[in-house]
C-alpha cells in the first residue's frame, strides 16, 4: 500500500498518521528495540547489532506511517495492503504513550481501511506479548501459531 493521504488513514480525533520520512528511521528503530526487546528476549538471545540488521532489511518505508499525537510523534505502525488482505505487520507505541487509547484509536482507522477496501487484516504477535489482548478487543482471532507467535486475523466487515 502506497502512503497517500487518506481520509482513513490520516487523522482521527487527536491521532494522525503520516507518511514516514527517511529521519524517522532512528526513531522507529529505538521504539521497536524497546517494544519487542523484553518479550523477544524470553525466545531468542537479543543482539542489538544483529536485530537492527533484522529490522533494517524488514523496514518498508513504502507502507509505514508515524502516529502523532498533539503534534508530537509517539509511535509507528506499517500497514501493507497485498492482493488478498491488509497486513498490520507492525504497531508501537511509546511506552510513556501508552494507555491512553493511541493503539484504540489507530486500530479504528486501520479497520476502517479495511472496511474501504473490502479485504480481512492478518497480523502475528508474540505469544508473550500483551498487545494480544488489543487485538483480541477488536475481534482478531488466532488462526495459527508457531513457538513463538500466533497468527491473528479478522474478517473484513460489510
Amino acid at each position: 500500500m502506497a502512503n497517500p493521504a487518506s481520509a482513513t488513514l490520516t487523522r482521527n480525533s487527536e491521532i494522525e498518521l503520516r507518511p514516514v520520512r527517511a529521519e524517522d528511521y532512528r526513531f522507529a528503530w529505538r521504539l521497536y528495540a524497546e517494544g519487542i526487546r523484553p518479550y523477544a528476549a524470553a525466545y531468542m538471545a537479543w543482539v542489538d547489532a544483529e536485530q537492527e540488521a533484522r529490522f533494517e532489511s524488514r523496514y518498508k518505508p513504502g507502507s509505514t506511517w508515524v502516529i502523532r499525537r498533539d503534534g508530537t510523534d509517539v509511535g509507528w505502525m506499517e500497514l501493507h495492503e497485498i492482493d488478498e488482505e491488509l497486513r498490520l505487520n507492525q504497531l508501537y507505541v511509546a511506552a510513556a504513550q501508552q494507555r491512553k487509547g493511541i493503539g484504540s484509536q489507530v486500530m479504528r482507522q486501520v479497520l476502517a481501511k479495511s472496511r474501504e477496501t473490502g479485504k480481512p487484516i492478518a497480523l502475528n504477535v508474540l505469544k508473550n506479548n500483551p498487545a494480544r489482548r488489543l487485538y483480541e478487543r477488536f475481534g482478531f482471532t488466532v488462526v495459527g501459531e508457531n513457538e513463538m507467535k500466533f497468527f491473528m486475523t479478522r474478517p473484513t466487515e460489510r
